[in-house]
């Protein structure tokens, strides 16, 4: 919160991974609703990457394929925070 009683910026929430499609309704519903009560504010924008529901070995194959793609992007990623972050 600002200190010199400016007005607080608003938030942005971003949860691109699409494994709320995972969660049965009940479940997503109290998710949202936690981040909702205990991150967000009025004003406030939440952004929620989805998709349905896949059967298992397709999500198994998108995050662990043949080739390694998607294990040297997430490597890659998680190196690149490392050094801004140290």
């Amino acid at each position: 919160e600002p200190q010199d009683g400016s007005p607080s910026p608003r938030r942005v929430l971003m949860w691109l991974g699409s494994s709320i499609g995972n969660y049965s309704r009940q479940e997503a519903y109290d998710f949202v609703a936690e981040c909702r009560d205990t991150v967000l504010r009025p004003g406030d924008f939440y952004l929620i990457g989805m998709d349905r529901r896949n059967p298992r070995p397709i999500i198994e194959l998108a995050y662990n394929d043949p080739a390694g793609v998607t294990r040297d992007f997430i490597i890659n990623g998680l190196h690149h925070c490392n050094n801004l972050m140290g």
